[in-house]
């Protein structure tokens, strides 16, 4: 009589939790699964469909559900001592917990699920939770304990001989790397995972790796690499009519266009992206779309959308109760609300979010608050709550920078453990097959202890005379090898001197179209070119025109650096020569350059067309009797003006597009009008210097550290800023190998 009962008590459990969500029945495998527990027979089945329904709740962003399913079916386990299904309840509590954000949660559950793997020697269960263990230690940017732990699942896959588990690790180390800024790395394990994943046809997971290396690449600024990613992930999404990775696909494209300056493109994607996740019933995916939508109208400075669209993500945020994406609609809408000037709104959300991210231990989401917040007070005048506040920031920011050297210490004890494993496992294998070595041995003698002399003498006649005519083979083909290595090291060798030789020509014919350094200080006296190709040449160039009364001066950053990045400034150079012939407008001058480089490279919006282009900051100068009346331009790359009676950098903004690649053929760009009197200095430059890895940390500069630097030697003479400058960059890369190009300009009026 008491079964029966126990049936019907969780039936009405599984059945009131579901009716709380009524949007999960349009879902096919969820209604499979319902059916399926109803006719289940035993509490095994039944906790196996638990944490199944669970699973694809969580799948369509439906986080309340899906935990309260696998906590009924952690209670259904524990009460039938199934601990299989125990282990996997706690794996899928520790999941949502992960989407929530709640890493701490997510750990211990993890671990739970670990404990009780180990306990029932469930080596392809184990391996599964220290992956997902490693994976929090990844999003929480613990990278070493992250590879730590991917190690250790990498050894008991192997142990299976499970390549796809292996792979699956392998994807997930090249993702750490990639958070570590070692993009090779990371495209390497990347690219290798994908190699197994092509091989079994395991089409479902290689669209997570192209999406990895997609965004890899996207990190790098590679932008149409990236988009090459995204669009295979894509098209094997659609043929799979997988539509939450279409919706994936697309808001990562969207992105794309976004970073590249292509806003109309941009929401294109996103709100297609939004349309499957709506469909699907997805509410992680609708909020996350509805948030980067409100970041695509932000960048348009259409403020009353973008307020909208956050508000809108924040709803679904906290009806799923996602307390990371929370935070962050907090803080979107107090940047929004500052832009406005609304300071009040502003000060009320930031305090919001910070409140939020002090819970969930967010301190990438504290830092971002006592930014915002500082900046705010700084614009209301209250000097004291902004240094407050920019306290806060600098000290929660140094305590992201010193969690690296936990890690180092943490990873170098792990290394330590696991490799002093490694070497008792060798040892004692060694042991075992010297024994069995012996046994062997043992055995032939007694077999073979009557014939062993006859067939020694035999044996040794035969080998020697194989011997003798195998090494005199051997000699001959040796002889004919060494030949033609030979032959083949002196064409490799004459053919490296010809591409060296015609690089090094480049770089004259290179020379010769730059501006000379003397006619630039004939006309700007007190000013200093600081270029330094990463390779022979550049992609990189600068370059100056006297037309009339003007003057003018430009910092430009192609596309790729050395021979395709050299190709791409000839191009430029020539067309910019040819704008500045035909206006006097800094901004029409870049419209006409736009259009020159989108002509000559046969730009459209084809998917096949090539995307390159360049980023530029343009200055026409006209001398007035005090200083010089200033106008700029640029395209993706700011102007820095420091005033000779302040220490601040006034920084002005370019037009977020590029020249070429992803903009319209009739592209606008913004001029901007200074009036600079004697003693005022001006910067333009590309993103080289910035983005040298260096220092004790092997990190980037960053641009916050370069404009510091610059701070501090403005008041010097421009040769002497020069110098500095460049001694600078060379001991902050301590042996570590240039990445690009690096180009400063500076002028004094």
């Amino acid at each position: 009589m008491s079964y029966p009962c126990k049936v019907l008590s969780s039936f009405l459990t599984l059945l009131g939790i579901i009716l709380a969500f009524p949007s999960s029945a349009q879902n096919p495998k969820i209604d499979s699964l319902s059916q399926a527990y109803k006719k289940s027979v035993s509490d095994t089945q039944r906790v196996y469909n638990l944490n199944k329904l669970s699973y694809e709740y969580e799948n369509i962003g439906n986080y309340p559900i899906a935990d309260s399913l696998a906590r009924e079916a952690l209670k259904l386990g524990t009460k039938a001592d199934y601990l299989r299904g125990i282990a996997l309840a706690y794996s899928q509590i520790g999941s949502v917990s992960e989407d929530l954000g709640n890493y701490q949660k997510s750990l211990e559950n993890f671990s739970k699920a670990l404990t009780i793997r180990k306990q029932i020697k469930d080596k392809s269960g184990m391996a599964s939770s220290l992956k997902r263990i490693g994976f929090v230690y990844n999003e929480e940017s613990e990278y070493m304990l992250a590879l730590g732990y991917f190690i250790e699942a990498s050894k008991l896959y192997e142990d299976l001989k499970d390549k796809h588990g292996i792979a699956m690790v392998h994807d997930n180390i090249g993702s750490v790397y990639a958070n570590q800024g070692n993009y090779a790395k990371a495209l390497e394990e990347h690219f290798n995972a994908l190699k197994v994943l092509e091989e079994l046809k395991d089409t479902s997971n290689m669209i997570y790796a192209y999406q990895h290396i997609g965004n890899v690449y996207s990190d790098q600024k590679e932008y149409s690499k990236a988009l090459d990613q995204y669009n295979n992930a894509l098209t094997l999404s659609r043929k799979k009519q997988d539509t939450a990775n279409i919706a994936n696909s697309e808001s990562n494209i969207g992105l794309i266009y976004s970073m590249a300056g292509n806003l109309p493109k941009a929401l294109e994607e996103n709100f297609s992206a939004l349309e499957i996740r709506t469909k699907h019933g997805d509410k992680n995916g609708i909020a996350t779309s509805l948030i980067n939508i409100g970041g695509v109208y932000d960048a348009m400075q259409d403020y009353p959308k973008a307020l909208d669209y956050i508000n809108r993500s924040l709803t679904i945020f906290e009806e799923i109760g996602n307390k990371d994406g929370v935070a962050n609609c907090l803080d979107g809408l107090g940047q929004v609300y500052l832009v406005q000037k609304n300071y009040p709104k502003a000060l009320e959300y930031e305090n919001k979010s910070l409140d939020i991210a002090r819970k969930i231990g967010s301190l990438d989401g504290i830092v971002s608050s006592y930014q915002t917040m500082s900046n705010t007070m700084e614009l209301t005048g209250n000097l004291h709550k902004a240094l407050e506040y920019y306290k806060d920031y600098v000290s929660f920011k140094d305590s992201i920078s010193n969690k690296e050297n936990t890690k180092k210490t943490v990873q170098a004890e792990m290394n330590y453990t696991f490799e002093k494993k490694q070497a008792a496992d060798k040892a004692e294998q060694d042991k075992k097959d010297a024994l069995q070595a012996e046994e062997v041995n043992k055995q032939k003698i007694v077999i073979y202890s009557v014939l062993g002399i006859l067939l020694l003498v035999i044996s040794l006649a035969i080998l020697a005379y194989r011997s003798n005519l195998q090494k005199q083979k051997a000699n001959r083909e040796l002889d004919i090898k060494n030949k033609k290595i030979e032959a083949a090291y002196t064409i490799i060798e004459t053919k490296n001197h010809e591409i060296t030789d015609s690089i090094n020509y480049a770089q004259r014919i290179q020379q010769a179209i730059l501006p000379n350094e003397t006619e630039i200080l004939k006309n700007l006296p007190d000013s200093f070119v600081l270029f330094k190709p990463k390779d022979i040449v550049s992609g990189d160039f600068y370059f100056f025109a006297k037309k009339n009364d003007l003057k003018f001066i430009a910092a430009v950053d192609c596309t790729g650096h050395g021979v395709p990045g050299a190709f791409m400034s000839m191009i430029g150079w020539e067309k910019l020569s040819d704008a500045v012939e035909q206006t006097q407008h800094t901004g029409n001058i870049l419209k006409l350059l736009n259009k020159g480089i989108k002509t000559s490279l046969h730009q459209s919006d084809d998917k096949d067309s090539t995307r390159d282009g360049m980023d530029i900051a343009i200055c026409s100068l006209q001398t007035n009797p005090t200083g010089v009346n200033l106008t700029y331009s640029g395209a993706n790359r700011p102007i820095w003006v420091i005033k000779k009676d302040t220490k601040q950098v006034e920084e002005i903004k370019a037009t977020k597009r590029s020249i070429g690649g992803f903009s319209e053929e009739d592209q606008n760009f913004e001029d901007h009008k200074l009036t600079l009197q004697h003693g005022d200095s001006f910067y333009i430059f590309s993103d080289g210097y910035a983005d040298q890895f260096g220092g004790e940390k092997k990190k980037k500069l960053t641009t916050k550290k370069f404009r510091e630097l610059i701070l501090d030697i403005c008041d010097l003479s421009m040769p002497q800023q020069q110098k500095h400058l460049e001694d600078f960059i060379e001991n902050w890369k301590e042996g570590q190998e240039q990445i690009d190009d690096i180009l400063v300009i500076g002028v004094r009026v």
